[in-house]
């Protein structure tokens, strides 16, 4: 699966190969660690619900089909520690870090996909953030966050899935007693339609990466 064309659209910076991963020192989306020795690199990223945030990939520069987006645990950048300490937030209490959601193949062909989302706590005017599974396994309940996790509709008619998708967003208003949660999304977002079965779709994807990869 590529990386999200919104990613190359916000971003603001660049720095390639800025190092090697050491011991526990990075995770997957997925939560599993990376292992040692892994260059990578970091895209500095801005949008007007993010804010400024650093984003760590796989490799001395992107790559479009080979990148994997990772998470740092330790060894917090002075970006990070400037971003906390600004917020009144130290490393201890486990920042969380935004993630730019990327559907996958399989999710695909499940049809839906789940999606999670934080927001602080102590502060009902923030924004709601959204971030990887392992992430909001282990902030929901920190007691430094709120969190929602919701049900993403991928495939089937334009109307199905503008339905299934509102009615997910009004049913986390709902849990979290507001109204305004998810009001930046937008239904149809990676939508894909009934015009190609999954299997085709997913042979002119790899036809693409052979092309062009």
């Amino acid at each position: 699966m590529s990386l999200p064309k919104q990613i190359f659209d916000i971003t603001t910076r660049v720095v390639t190969s800025a190092g090697i991963t050491k011991m526990k020192e990075f995770m997957y989306m997925d939560g599993k660690f990376v292992d040692t020795e892994i260059p990578y690199h970091i895209r500095y990223l801005n949008s007007s619900h993010m804010g400024s945030t650093e984003m760590y990939l796989t490799g001395e520069e992107t790559d479009k089909f080979k990148s994997k987006m990772i998470i740092r645990t330790k060894n917090f950048s002075l970006f990070t520690k400037y971003k906390n300490a600004k917020i009144g937030m130290s490393i201890q209490t486990n920042f969380a870090i935004s993630y730019v959601f990327a559907p996958t193949d399989e999710d695909y062909s499940n049809g839906s996909v789940t999606r999670y989302f934080l927001r602080k706590s102590n502060d009902k005017g923030a924004p709601y953030i959204e971030v990887t599974a392992a992430e909001f396994k282990k902030l929901r309940y920190s007691g430094f966050y709120t969190g929602i996790d919701l049900t993403w509709r991928l495939v089937g008619t334009r109307e199905y899935v503008q339905n299934i998708n509102s009615s997910s967003i009004l049913f986390a208003n709902e849990v979290l007693s507001v109204k305004n949660f998810g009001k930046d999304l937008n239904t149809l977002q990676f939508w894909e339609g009934f015009d190609l079965d999954i299997k085709e779709k997913t042979l002119k994807k790899l036809s693409k990466r052979l092309k062009f990869g």
